[in-house]
């Protein structure tokens, strides 16, 4: 979400298929998961869930792109920019576009 060109939210919704890996893989990414929601519930301002069936496994990340939030996800590495992390207190919707294109992700408008 944005208010102009400044990110006010960050949505990120991922699939994986799982269809006709093994168990052992199947746990180990279960085990992930377990261990991402960890991560990313201790952090205020962060919404993460997660469904798996028995062919797919998805994940939806919600960030607040307030100046705490921001700080605290990207000294954590969950989400990297470019330039003086320390600095961070607001996201350009611009930016990121142009940011998320050249590293070769589908940006749905």
């Amino acid at each position: 979400d944005a208010e102009g060109d400044k990110v006010t939210k960050i949505t990120q919704t991922s699939s994986l298929s799982i269809e006709g890996l093994s168990e052992d893989i199947i746990e180990s990414v279960k085990e992930a998961v377990d261990d991402t929601a960890k991560t990313y519930d201790a952090i205020d301002g962060v919404e993460y869930s997660s469904e798996i069936t028995d062919t797919e496994l998805t994940e939806k990340i919600v960030i607040n792109a307030d100046k705490d939030t921001l700080k605290e996800v990207i000294s954590q590495g969950l989400l990297p920019i470019e330039g003086d992390d320390d600095n961070v207190s607001v996201l350009s919707f611009s930016e990121s576009i142009k940011a998320l294109e050249d590293a070769g992700w589908t940006v749905e408008k």
